[in-house]
């Protein structure tokens, strides 16, 4: 790009076709750093959420309302998704973040628990483990378990877990 003596720097033919591409990267750059700026101190914009249908019913309701309440201007865009879809909304930029059941390892995703949720098993009153506190996954390898769909959030933890 660069052709030095120790008396002068020129452009080279490559360099000098770079420049315009260089120069207009710096220009958008910095019309970006604004927006941004602008944005943080007038607080209006955007956010997009990809959520899972759980998140979406119970609590999001209540954390919208008091997000609305203070910040008016922002809006929020809901993507009612499935976990591996919402994993994707947020890799591809469809998404500015993502609210999730499964938490992973993805070189360009940061996972940041929430909270803390047990399974619970749900059986008949009359059930002979109806009566117990806690039971161990090993304790229901004997009985047959109604599932879910082997793409559903919940369905990857639980196989996590037995796995293991």
């Amino acid at each position: 790009l660069l052709d030095r003596t120790t008396r002068k720097v020129s452009l080279t033919s490559v360099g000098r076709d770079f420049l315009p591409k260089a120069r207009r990267l710096l220009d958008d750059f910095d019309d970006s750093i604004l927006n941004i700026r602008e944005l943080a101190e007038r607080q209006i914009g955007r956010v997009t959420l990809a959520c899972i249908p759980t998140a979406a019913f119970y609590f999001l309701p209540s954390v919208i309302r008091l997000y609305n309440e203070r910040y008016p201007k922002i809006r929020i865009r809901l993507l009612d998704l499935s976990a591996n879809e919402g994993l994707e909304a947020v890799l591809r930029g469809e998404a500015d973040f993502g609210i999730n059941m499964m938490s992973g390892q993805h070189p360009d995703i940061e996972f940041v628990p929430l909270v803390n949720e047990p399974f619970v098993l749900a059986c008949r009153r009359d059930h002979e483990l109806a009566e117990r506190s806690a039971v161990t996954w090993s304790e229901l390898s004997d009985y047959r378990l109604i599932g879910v769909g082997r793409l559903s959030g919940n369905r990857m933890l639980l196989d996590h877990a037995l796995s293991g």
